[in-house]
Formats: C-alpha cells, sequence, structure tokens
C-alpha cells in the first residue's frame, strides 16, 4: 500500500534544510566580510586605466583608486605609492620621497642613498636641480647649483674641517679651507696657498 506524500510536510522539511544550511553558513567565520559596497571595482589584465569613471582598478601594475574624469588617483604598485592630482603629485617609494609639479617634475625630492646617508634636492620650474643638502661620513654638505652645474659647495673634509668649493662659469674652482686655499683653471694649472692660521 502507498502512502500520499503530504504537501506541507514536503514544504515544511525544506525550510528546515534551508534553515539548516544557513545557520551552519552563519557560523563560518572564514571569509566573513562586515560590509561591501562598491560602485565600480574592476579587475583587468591592462596596464593603463581606459576610464573616466570613478573606481577602484586591480591589475598587474597594482591598485588604483580613481576620482571622476582622472582628476585625482592613488596608485599603489610593488616600487611604492603614488598620489596624483590636478597640482602635481606624490610618490613615495621605500628610500625616496618625491614631490612633483603640474607638468610631472621633481620639485623636492627627500631620501637616502645606499650608504643610509640622508639627501634634499630642491629643484628650479624646469627640472634643473637647484638647492642640495645632504650628509656623508664627513659630515653635512649643502649644494647650490646654476645650469645644473654645482657652483659651490659648502662642507667638510675627513679631517674636520670645513670647506668652500666655487666654480665660476667658465669652469675655474677655487677652493677655500681653514688651511689652504686651492684655484684651479679651465687650462689645467694650479694655484696653491698654504700657511693660514686655524
Amino acid at each position: 500500500m502507498m502512502k500520499k506524500i503530504d504537501l506541507k510536510s514536503v514544504i515544511i522539511g525544506c525550510l528546515l534544510t534551508i534553515i539548516f544550511f544557513l545557520a551552519v553558513g552563519a557560523k563560518d567565520n572564514n571569509g566573513r566580510f562586515d560590509k561591501i559596497t562598491a560602485n565600480h571595482i574592476v579587475v583587468t589584465d591592462k596596464l593603463e586605466i581606459e576610464s573616466d569613471t570613478s573606481g577602484v582598478y586591480i591589475n598587474p601594475g597594482g591598485i588604483s583608486l580613481l576620482n571622476n574624469k582622472k582628476e585625482g588617483i592613488i596608485r599603489i604598485f610593488p616600487e611604492g605609492i603614488q598620489c596624483l592630482g590636478l597640482k602635481g603629485s606624490a610618490i613615495i617609494s621605500p628610500n625616496i620621497i618625491s614631490l612633483m609639479s603640474d607638468s610631472n617634475r621633481p620639485t623636492i625630492v627627500l631620501g637616502k642613498h645606499d650608504s643610509n646617508n640622508g639627501y634634499i634636492d630642491i629643484y628650479q620650474p624646469t627640472g634643473n636641480n637647484s638647492i642640495s643638502l645632504m650628509t656623508s661620513k664627513d659630515g653635512g654638505i649643502i649644494k647650490t647649483y646654476s645650469d645644473n652645474i654645482a657652483r659651490t659647495i659648502l662642507g667638510s673634509d675627513k679631517a674636520g674641517d670645513g670647506i668652500l668649493t666655487v666654480r665660476d662659469k667658465k669652469n675655474n674652482i677655487t677652493s677655500i679651507s681653514s688651511k689652504q686655499i686651492i684655484s684651479f683653471n679651465n687650462q689645467g694649472q694650479t694655484t696653491y696657498q698654504s700657511g693660514m692660521k686655524d
């Protein structure tokens, strides 16, 4: 003799099964997100962002956060972080921080050399170096530039004496320390004066 299947019993059984799976799934903490809200997320294998839509772009070059019409971008990539805006940008990497002009030329660079000595370079709007401040094993050094050539250098030598070196437009060089004055002209002639008082 066959029993009839009650429709109410089938619905109750299905609902209890669904409730059981939902209850078991709710207790799983792996992959749990409190909240995800997204208007635009793109995962692509292209390096260039081809959209003017704001959103998050993930590609082989890193992660980019894009504002409308590319007016503001933050890029996180293996070499560091780049912040772009309408009026210049900044690049932050492990050994250097660069502030860039509107024309994407450096204005200020703060960093460290391989020898762990720090430096600050200040640039003209043309991109030419203007002033450098740096440390060395012998002390500090200040350089001023004209036409991207160091024209004055103020620092110290290995003995701890202060040195001032000046270069004119004809590449004649004069170096002054507390003990001597040395001049080199562009023809290779050297003038040496010592015996200065300490």
